[in-house]
């Protein structure tokens, strides 16, 4: 819950909205259990689209180039993790069951990017570390 973390000097409701859901479910009389996925590969797809120029693709992206973050696929890492929950009902309950499928920085993303599809790529700073830091 990023506004009572920040005492409301932050706005993230993706986060916020998410933590506030899971406590008024945890204070209802009903067993409950809670899968938190990690940052998305497919924001790449949806909200951080790579943009193709003359002399190869800039990928934009709001994190450091060299820190390892937390990604995984939502399309295939979420329901394993869903299944394990209903297979296992006692032993998740009132628990937490994160979901990554690896730690890996913008940099190596990119990389991994060029690698694979043989096109130039680059990482493209949406902040500069020092306001990325300010941020937090």
């Amino acid at each position: 819950n990023v506004e009572a973390i920040t005492g409301g000097a932050k706005w993230a409701p993706h986060f916020t909205d998410k933590a506030k859901i899971e406590d008024y479910i945890r204070g209802l009389p009903v067993r409950s259990s809670f899968v938190y996925l990690a940052f998305y590969y497919t924001n790449f797809l949806e909200y951080y689209v790579p943009q193709g120029g003359e002399d190869g693709i800039d990928f934009a992206i709001y994190l450091p180039p060299d820190t390892p973050m937390p990604f995984c696929d939502p399309l295939t890492g979420a329901g394993p993790a869903v299944r394990e929950i209903f297979d296992h009902p006692t032993r998740y309950a009132g628990e937490v069951l994160p979901v990554i499928g690896e730690f890996i920085s913008a940099q190596q993303m990119v990389e991994t990017f060029a690698r694979v599809t043989g096109r130039r790529a680059r990482y493209v700073s949406a902040y500069s570390r020092e306001d990325l830091l300010r941020q937090i």
